[in-house]
């Protein structure tokens, strides 16, 4: 990952030791995994604590991630639904090729579906969303989706904090530079989350 962006996503945290994170990735892939470990150790050695979810949604998909921060890791009760839906998403075909279809509306619909059922399926599970609550006797100073999804419903959902802070994907943003038309629509995505007061 480019450092610039590591850069630019620690000058926008708090500079203050001990606070409390809940970070949570989705297992597309292993880029996406270790990109997040590592931001989440990095702010472990920096003196803060953090809560790594792993959402898991493709079988074909593991790892720890984080070697430092507190790792958990939700296994979907409907994961197998979600790979097939994920086979449709034509931006895991033709990213690498550059073929220009990669991003389609039909495509987006789909992922948006995705992480919708995904999310829905974590907030029903009230066995894991109980386990979560348990482990943060100290409620979370912020929470961040290393991906913008529907991730945030879940921080919400679990923080009750109006100061959540929800951050737009490091990686996302590299995806803009290399599709321009991807802009307006990803910035545009937003307005849906949280704003800290």
């Amino acid at each position: 990952m480019n450092s610039f962006f590591v850069a630019l996503f620690l000058l926008s945290l708090p500079q203050v030791h001990g606070y409390r994170y809940l970070f949570q990735v989705i297992n597309f892939a292993y880029s996406h995994m270790s990109f997040g470990g590592r931001l989440a150790d990095l702010l472990v050695e920096n003196g803060h604590e953090v809560d790594f979810v792993i959402r898991r949604y493709n079988t074909f998909v593991s790892g720890a991630a984080a070697k430092k921060a507190n790792v958990s890791v939700h296994t979907l009760a409907n994961v197998e639904e979600l790979n097939q839906l994920t086979m449709r998403v034509p931006m895991y075909h033709d990213v690498f090729t550059q073929s220009g279809d990669a991003f389609t509306w039909e495509g987006l619909n789909v992922m948006d579906e995705l992480m919708t059922k995904g999310c829905d399926a974590t907030l029903e599970d009230k066995g894991y969303m109980n386990l979560l609550r348990s482990k943060n006797t100290t409620p979370p100073s912020s929470s961040m989706s290393i991906h913008a999804d529907c991730s945030w419903l879940m921080s919400w959902e679990l923080t009750r904090l109006c100061t959540s802070r929800c951050m737009v994907s490091l990686f996302r943003a590299e995806m803009i530079s290399a599709y321009p038309r991807l802009q307006d629509l990803c910035l545009s995505t937003t307005k849906y989350l949280p704003q800290a007061i």
